[in-house]
């Protein structure tokens, strides 16, 4: 049971895991949130610490060994999987007890959430939105053996000074400020918009920089990318001929056919082809 106001806003799937941020409104750095996150990559390095913790430190969540690190509290919740749950800058409430009382309310959920694009090689997305008529999705695909960033939102309108130009017949726009940034729509009220990919680190090295890319190079990433229906380019499995798997005792976080599919489960899982 979430706390009373706070809905989901964010979630994550990374090479770690996954995590979800919910908040009663802005998630703003400071602001007030509730973090729950699902380790599996890692958990091999987790779960022992989560174990072998000072012994006041040390409890349970419906049996399972459990352990708080500051006012974070970790379980491990199944083989190959640490839960963990955290409250952050809420005020007026145990942030303890309520974390106990939030973990000890997580059930396991079979029904899968998928990212609406492939991603390849790199399973890392972002899902946020303040509601769910205005979330965007965010991710990053390689491409010919660069990265491109790749986000998805609801929107009819285009860029300010684009430059018209299509992907496989449909209307697209280019703008080339910055290393360029092609959008196009895939459908009414959805826009996939692919640009190469800035690391987020200051002082990155030359090699590592991107390069500018111009409108031809956007056009021909955009027509690779898997968005809603097979691969025209092969990059990843159609994620739409695809269901969800759970696998009771099997350790490990989405295999290696996930593609980018944002699990929701709390059991060990796998992207598996659909009948």
């Amino acid at each position: 049971m979430m706390l009373d106001g706070y809905t989901e806003r964010q979630r994550v799937i990374a090479p770690w895991g996954q995590s979800r941020v919910y908040s009663a409104g802005a998630t703003d750095p400071g602001a007030p949130v509730v973090r729950f996150g699902v380790l599996t990559s890692i958990s091999g390095d987790v779960g022992p610490k989560v174990a072998d913790a000072k012994p006041e430190d040390r409890t349970t969540v419906a049996g399972a060994t459990a352990a708080w690190f500051g006012d974070s509290l970790y379980w491990n919740a199944t083989p190959g999987r640490v839960l963990n749950v955290s409250l952050e800058n809420v005020t007026g409430v145990d942030a303890r007890a309520e974390a106990r009382r939030i973990a000890e309310s997580v059930q396991p959920d079979t029904t899968a959430m998928r990212v609406p694009f492939s991603l390849d090689e790199y399973p890392y997305a972002v899902v946020e939105g303040p509601n769910p008529a205005e979330w965007a999705i965010s991710g990053t695909s390689d491409f010919a053996d660069v990265r491109y960033a790749v986000t998805v939102t609801r929107s009819d309108t285009p860029p300010a000074g684009g430059v018209p130009t299509t992907v496989d017949g449909r209307e697209a726009f280019y703008v080339g400020d910055g290393f360029g940034r092609l959008t196009h729509q895939v459908a009414p009220g959805v826009q996939v918009a692919v640009a190469p990919h800035e690391p987020k680190l200051p002082d990155v090295p030359e090699p590592l920089r991107p390069e500018h890319a111009t409108a031809g190079q956007l056009v021909r990433v955009a027509e690779a990318l898997t968005v809603d229906g097979p691969p025209r380019r092969g990059l990843a499995r159609p994620l739409d001929r695809l269901r969800y798997q759970t696998r009771s005792g099997v350790p490990g976080s989405c295999g290696p056919g996930c593609r980018g599919g944002m699990c929701s489960c709390s059991n060990p899982c796998s992207w598996v082809p659909s009948p």
